[in-house]
C-alpha cells in the first residue's frame, strides 16, 4: 500500500501541474469586502472539456486554481483569458495567472508597501504602470507582493531557467 502512495506521488510530481495561482488586483469597493464565500469563479477554454475545478481565495488577493478534465488529468496551459472572475456580480481585475512550477523557482520575495487612501484614487493607473514596470526590471526569481487596504497585488517575474 505505500509502495503504491509512493509510486502515485512521483507520478503527481511527475506531470506538469496546472495548479495556478490567480493573482488579482481589485480597486478598493465595496463590491469586493464581501466575504469569500460570494466569489463566483468561471473557467472557460475552447476545445478542452473542463472537469472539475478547485479554487480558494486568501485574504491577501490571491486565488489558488486547480483544473482538471474529466479524466482528472491536470489542464495545463491556461491564460488569464480562460478565467472570469466576480465578487458580488462585479468582474475582478485580474492581473496575472502563474503556474504553480513558476512560483515554486522563486529564489527572492520582496514586499512593497502601497498607499490605497481616498487620496491616492486618481493615480491608481499610474501606480499600475509604474508597479509593473518595476517588477518587469527585476529579473528573473523574484515575486513581489504590494499590499494595500487588505488587498495584495502580487505579480512574479519568475521565469523558466535557461
Amino acid at each position: 500500500m505505500a509502495r503504491q502512495a509512493c509510486s502515485s506521488l512521483t507520478a503527481l510530481r511527475s506531470r506538469t501541474i496546472l495548479s495556478l495561482m490567480l493573482l488579482l488586483f481589485t480597486a478598493q469597493s465595496a463590491a469586493f469586502a464581501q466575504r469569500e464565500d460570494s466569489v463566483a469563479l468561471k473557467v472557460s477554454a475552447p476545445g478542452v472539456q473542463i472537469g472539475t475545478v478547485h479554487h480558494k481565495l486568501t485574504g491577501d488577493g490571491v486565488m489558488t486554481v486547480s483544473v482538471q478534465d474529466h479524466s482528472g488529468k491536470q489542464i495545463t496551459g491556461l491564460t488569464k483569458e480562460n478565467f472570469t472572475i466576480l465578487k458580488k456580480r462585479k468582474q475582478a481585475l485580474l492581473s496575472s495567472v502563474i503556474p504553480m512550477t513558476e512560483v515554486q523557482d522563486t529564489r527572492m520575495r520582496v514586499m512593497l508597501l502601497i498607499d490605497n487612501s481616498a487620496s491616492m484614487a486618481p493615480y491608481v493607473k499610474s501606480v499600475i504602470s509604474i508597479l509593473d514596470t518595476l517588477v518587469a526590471s527585476l529579473g528573473k526569481g523574484v515575486l513581489v507582493s504590494a499590499p494595500s487596504s487588505g488587498r495584495t497585488r502580487r505579480r512574479s517575474s519568475t521565469r523558466p531557467h535557461a
